[in-house]
């Protein structure tokens, strides 16, 4: 009962902060393809996240008069207060959720329409039957992990390596794990059910080697950074700040924990926090910060196993300090913007642009992902591109348009006419100081 009544108090923490609506905090990121992909059962960010997208679709379609980013962002409240659950379970402490909770990237990711609280909540639960030596349990949350996002990885080697490691069979749960790969069949499926929502991202070409390519396509270069460059350096003290924006002053006394538990030989959960942490550190993308997401919560597993009646004063403390800090390092201004926010403004102009309308954008971000969100309600309104996307005959086509900035500060975004001139320029019709133009083909 007590797991129950943390989980509600920390899901209540989260639904406070939770995006109500679409917001350039949320566009700025993988949200509206998340959101686009659960409305027309479609795919979205590679490497394919299906379980993620199966579940936010049914909700989505559940309560189809619902703002899906709303739901989303709820449904990622939902699974980080259930690793909050899965915590307590584990620990029988409130330390380890509620440090989870609190801590300032899984705020950020709890709060919008995302992955991360999803696929830690089913490396958590994995791990979580792993020491009750329920193995059968554990494989299948490691399939369901597998199936939201490749971090999992690092929780199903660390697990059955240990299982070898100590001469016990692992064919079963080997095999268990893997099936987590068959929910990968929902994205050629769906390319069968709903093949117009997906050429944005596998293009129009036959064959699976485009699936090969998408599933790729996303460029990660592991070991990208060499450990002796500045990049590094950079990258350290990026890490750095990620982690005491989480932990706080938890975070030297995390640490202590960590080495006494090398000492023990009781390595299990160093070595997950360890690779989980090296991956992020040495990938090429530094935005890729959000993996850290597992790692907290199983740093949360640490602290709460490990605190002695002399530190224990230390860590309740923190605790009652985090929730302002974790805020602090989320920046939550950026979350809660002024309503109507910016992005749903720029929504709203789109979904009034007349049929057949083609949307040029200039970058791949917020304004790219929030135009082509803004495409769903039909397939063929509007049309829409990048802008480095000039197709031909171009200037035959009616009803073009362009994104325009109106105000760097705010990010206000207008979509303002374009014209083919005689220069062969296309020209942005717009009085605003931030106009571009760009050439044709």
């Amino acid at each position: 009962m007590r797991a129950v009544i943390v989980s509600i108090l920390c899901f209540l923490f989260l639904l406070t902060l939770a995006t109500p609506d679409i917001t350039w905090m949320n566009t700025n990121g993988d949200s509206p393809l998340f959101v686009y992909a659960a409305q027309n059962w479609g795919i979205s960010h590679p490497t394919g996240q299906p379980l993620y997208t199966i579940i936010s679709a049914i909700l989505v379609h559940l309560i189809p008069s619902a703002n899906p980013f709303w739901l989303l962002a709820i449904l990622s409240a939902a699974f980080a207060s259930a690793t909050a659950y899965v915590l307590y379970r584990l620990t029988h402490s409130v330390i380890a959720p509620i440090l989870y909770t609190v801590a300032g990237v899984v705020i950020s990711q709890a709060t919008i329409p995302e992955i991360y609280t999803t696929v830690t909540f089913f490396m958590v639960l994995a791990y979580y039957f792993y020491t009750q030596r329920k193995l059968k349990r554990t494989a299948l949350a490691l399939s369901l992990a597998l199936a939201v996002h490749h971090l999992a990885i690092f929780m199903a080697a660390g697990i059955l390596l240990r299982e070898w490691w100590m001469k016990k069979p692992i064919g079963k749960m080997l095999l268990i794990t893997l099936s987590g790969g068959l929910w990968y069949a929902y994205i050629p499926l769906t390319t069968i059910w709903h093949p117009v929502h997906q050429m944005d991202l596998l293009g129009t070409e036959q064959g699976i080697g485009r699936f090969i390519r998408y599933f790729f396509s996303q460029g990660m270069v592991p070991l990208g950074i060499s450990p002796l460059s500045q990049d590094m350096v950079n990258r350290l003290g990026d890490y750095t700040v990620v982690m005491l924006g989480s932990l706080s002053v938890i975070a030297p006394l995390a640490i202590w924990y960590m080495i006494k538990m090398w000492k023990r030989k009781d390595r299990l959960l160093l070595v997950l926090v360890i690779l989980i942490s090296l991956w992020y550190m040495l990938d090429l993308d530094p935005n890729t910060y959000t993996y850290l997401v597992p790692a907290i919560a199983l740093v949360a597993i640490v602290v709460a196993t490990q605190v002695t009646k002399f530190t224990l004063p230390l860590v309740y403390g923190a605790l009652l300090v985090l929730p302002v800090i974790g805020l602090l390092a989320y920046d939550i201004d950026r979350n809660l913007d002024p309503t109507p926010t910016t992005a749903r403004q720029f929504l709203t102009q789109l979904e009034t642009l007349p049929e057949g309308s083609t949307v040029f954008t200039y970058n791949r971000g917020w304004e790219w992902l929030t135009t082509r969100l803004g495409g769903v309600h039909s397939e063929q309104t509007p049309f829409l591109v990048a802008l480095d996307d000039y197709p031909e005959g171009l200037c035959e086509k009616e009803n073009l348009y362009a994104t325009s900035v109106q105000d760097k500060a705010t990010l206000s975004v207008s979509i303002v006419p374009l014209k083919c001139a005689s220069n062969n320029l296309i020209s942005v019709e717009s009085s605003s100081s931030n106009n571009r133009n760009a050439p044709t083909n």
